[in-house]
């Protein structure tokens, strides 16, 4: 299982630009990207093979502020992809087309918001 330390190992990889590089069909074709850039307390049912955290080994990491600046890079991308404008109104007929994954992704963000201390994001 991976744990806080892996998820700022990937933090710091090429892994993390990568993902941020992803078109609208790779963001939603792509299952197994969303654990890894918004990472939970609780293992996901869709990929075992993503970090687990631990909110206390989260914040008092080291890297924690840079953790914060790319959580909130990811949310812009998903934001975007979801049809969320910079000014948090929606474009409903591209919200319409997603997909029902699409809800259980958003309270995963919410979470890691949360844990990454940024519920006013």
């Amino acid at each position: 299982m991976f744990g806080t330390e892996e998820y700022y190992q990937f933090l710091n990889s090429g892994e993390w630009e990568t993902i941020m590089g992803y078109n609208e069909n790779q963001l939603e074709s792509s299952h197994t990207f969303i654990q890894w850039i918004f990472p939970t307390t609780k293992p996901s049912q869709f990929n075992n093979r993503c970090p687990v955290i631990t909110v206390k080994e989260l914040r008092t990491h080291p890297d924690f502020i840079n953790a914060k600046l790319k959580m909130k890079v990811s949310l812009s991308l998903m934001k975007k992809h979801w049809g969320i404008r910079t000014d948090d109104t929606v474009d409903i007929p591209k919200f319409k087309r997603l997909n029902g994954h699409n809800g259980l992704r958003m309270s995963r963000v919410i979470q890691s918001l949360v844990y990454h201390d940024l519920i006013d994001e």
